[in-house]
């Protein structure tokens, strides 16, 4: 079931994100289930492919009786378990995973962030290990996101085409983009680029307040996207904006009532903004369940 020390700090992060609890407190726990004492036991026999094999419902039951996890999250637990089997990454997935980085080249990001392209591509490559295993068909799986750190989002922008036209931009009353930062509920990863897991635009969140939908994503213990990774989606998957379908990218605030949100105007794609406290019958807000960086 778990057999390394990667799968294991993965499946811990689920861990916790399904459950509420502290990563601390999920790691052990997940040691625990898996017949180990502590977590460092764990985590040092698995780096030397020593594994305690431990069937995925026994294992669901033992973390249920130390977590004291809810029906749901042990659903919840168990898909995303089972994403991760033993049986590897389906070839669809990695091929998926190299288009998506391929998109990026081509559009001229490893130049854009001062980086050759080999300097690029070891950069995203390590991210493979936390590939999806099984897709989810009504979300995207998987998203390549660059760090804004490296690359602007008014750069990433700047090459988003939407039906072979360009994107629209209104940041006013700001000069850019720039002032969106991530809110305190989201933690990125601290990595040059990261893999953005199980992403959905929202459909049932449309004609939903953003601050109400912000509090309907949390409590589903998902993650609202950022400005960036709203970018990122749009650059690998332009066609899931859809006219009377925009979303909003709840995950970055420029410290006043605004929220940023692509959406279809006169037949392109545009990244403007919303206000907040204003429901649109065309306009979701969409999140991811997790993020990871390597």
């Amino acid at each position: 079931m778990i057999r390394k020390a990667a799968t294991f700090k993965q499946k811990a992060k689920q861990l916790a994100k399904v459950s509420g609890q502290p990563l601390g407190v999920a790691q052990q726990s997940l040691a625990v289930a898996l017949g180990f004492r502590h977590i460092h036991e764990a985590l040092q026999a698995l780096s030397h492919d020593h594994h305690h094999d431990v069937e995925l419902d026994d294992l669901l039951i033992r973390l249920t009786n130390l977590l004291d996890l809810t029906p749901g999250q042990q659903t919840t637990l168990k898909q995303l378990f089972q994403s991760q089997s033993s049986a590897g990454t389906p070839e669809s997935v990695v091929i998926e995973f190299e288009r998506q980085v391929s998109t990026l080249l081509s559009k001229g990001y490893a130049k854009r962030m001062g980086l050759s392209e080999e300097a690029f591509l070891s950069s995203v490559t390590p991210l493979k290990r936390f590939l999806p295993a099984v897709t989810l068909e009504t979300r995207i799986p998987f998203v390549v996101v660059v760090s804004s750190a490296l690359m602007p989002a008014d750069s990433m922008v700047s090459l988003v085409t939407y039906q072979a036209k360009p994107c629209l931009t209104d940041h006013r009353p700001f000069e850019s983009f720039a002032p969106y930062r991530p809110i305190k509920q989201v933690r990125l990863p601290d990595t040059s680029a990261y893999l953005l897991v199980d992403v959905d635009t929202g459909k049932d969140t449309l004609n939903v307040r953003p601050d109400d939908a912000l509090s309907r994503i949390i409590e589903r213990q998902r993650s609202p996207l950022t400005l960036e990774e709203g970018i990122a989606l749009m650059t690998h998957f332009p066609d899931v904006l859809k006219p009377g379908h925009g979303f909003s990218l709840l995950g970055s605030r420029a410290g006043d009532k605004r929220v940023t949100a692509f959406w279809v105007s006169k037949k392109q794609a545009k990244l403007g903004w919303c206000w907040a406290g204003n429901p649109h019958t065309w306009l979701g807000s969409a999140s991811c369940f997790s993020r990871y960086g390597a």
